[in-house]
């Protein structure tokens, strides 16, 4: 009878937690504005970090019901409303802006260009839109079609391309994210110059998935690269000339930056509490990530899997601030 007790109000208390998270998704809904939104979702973070430690055992590791709420918190985040936390247009449809470009730009132009336009009708036919702009759709899925379209114009053209997919810790068949959050870009070559083409990187700039406070919840998949991003002048100038033209010249500095935002992506709250690390870099190359793009090795031989993927228990302090160390003295 004493173990029936226990379980009872084990359930009651998880039907609770679940009705108040719950209790998020119409206020929400309803919010008028994104900052509105924004601020409730953080209390939900707040909410599920705490739930962690109380559905959690050692032994087991998590309950049912904490899988369950973290689906709700997914389907709540689905109601942010679409804006991105870069607000760069993107370039495509303007024969005019050609004139000015070199011959290679123009190349590297003409490709980003049709793939945009493509894609663009593509979605407004999925959807059921007459003529939504580019940066109206969520891209999350695009990525081996676009990458597949650059190949089929470089072909076409004779011009040599490379489709590159980006594992998580940029290991084939990787164990983490049950082997989810797979990327694929382009590096392409014209007069022996090398360049990176990525039409879908918007995708991971979404206000809904850059949230820092996403960071340290177990079983969610922490911050998109788009957050990382914005933390340095390099990685920002990149994702502002990817955003906008789909293409960059593919220097050493520039394939780091990129790079990086995906290498920190893979970081869950574990890897912040036991190193104390929030300077959000990391000290690979970019001779390191042509490596580890090419199979010849992986993050996962340098830093440890639990502080990879999916957080596989909860924080020891759940109030540990993510911010970068460069903003915790203004707190």
């Amino acid at each position: 009878m004493e173990v029936r007790s226990q379980q009872d109000t084990m359930h009651k208390g998880n039907d609770e937690y679940k009705k108040m998270i719950e209790g998020y998704r119409f206020r929400i809904y309803k919010a008028t504005t994104i900052d509105e939104q924004v601020k409730m979702l953080k209390e939900v973070y707040e909410i599920v970090k705490e739930i962690s430690t109380k559905m959690y055992r050692e032994e087991q590791g998590f309950s049912k019901q904490y899988y369950a709420i973290i689906q709700l918190v997914l389907s709540i985040e689905d109601n942010i409303k679409h804006a991105y936390i870069m607000n760069v247009k993107p370039r495509y449809g303007y024969q005019e802006e050609m004139k000015s470009l070199s011959a290679n730009e123009k190349v590297l132009q003409s490709i980003t260009d049709t793939i945009r336009v493509t894609l663009c009708r593509k979605l407004n036919k999925k959807h059921g839109y007459e003529n939504k702009s580019f940066e109206s759709f969520d891209l999350q899925g695009y990525c081996p079609t676009s990458a597949n379209m650059v190949k089929q114009i470089g072909d076409v053209f004779s011009i040599e391309t490379t489709k590159v997919t980006i594992e998580p810790a940029f290991l084939k068949d990787s164990p983490l994210f049950n082997q989810r959050k797979k990327h694929c870009c382009s590096l392409v070559k014209v007069n022996d110059e090398l360049y990176l083409v990525d039409c879908t990187y918007s995708q991971f700039f979404l206000q809904k998935d850059c949230i820092l406070e996403r960071l340290g919840i177990p079983m969610l998949s922490g911050c998109a690269p788009g957050a990382f991003m914005l933390m340095d002048e390099m990685r920002k100038k990149v994702a502002a000339k990817l955003l906008k033209d789909g293409w960059i010249k593919a220097t050493p500095e520039v394939l780091k930056a990129y790079m990086d935002g995906f290498a920190l992506s893979f970081r869950n709250g574990l890897y912040y509490e036991e190193t104390n690390d929030f300077s959000y870099t990391t000290d690979y190359t970019a001779g390191d990530y042509i490596r580890f793009l090419f199979g010849e090795d992986n993050q996962l031989n340098y830093e440890k899997e639990s502080h990879l993927g999916f957080q596989n228990q909860p924080l020891k302090d759940i109030h540990m601030s993510f911010l970068p160390e460069t903003l915790k003295k203004f707190k």
